[in-house]
């Protein structure tokens, strides 16, 4: 089975295979380029965002991540930062 339906009409037989795979990378290239661009976006508009709040260090909340910025924000600053 083709990774794309129009593989089949428009590639050779004996490179079908080649087109397939060609296809398949892409899309999964696409896609994690897509990721990685829309994290980057959004980790600099949080920065630029929470740099505005006074006594909070917003690249060290961005490099905690996720699951640890709430032991690295103070409790008074929480409602602020989320």
């Amino acid at each position: 089975m083709a990774a794309h339906p129009l593989l089949s009409a428009v590639a050779k037989p004996e490179d079908r295979p080649k087109a397939s795979a060609l296809v398949c990378f892409f899309q999964i290239w696409s896609a994690t380029v897509s990721v990685s661009a829309s994290e980057a976006i959004y980790a600099n508009f949080f920065k630029n965002g929470v740099s505005k709040i006074a006594g909070v260090n917003a690249a060290e909340i961005v490099e905690s991540g996720v699951s640890e910025f709430r032991n690295v924000v103070e409790a008074e600053y929480l409602p602020a930062v989320m």
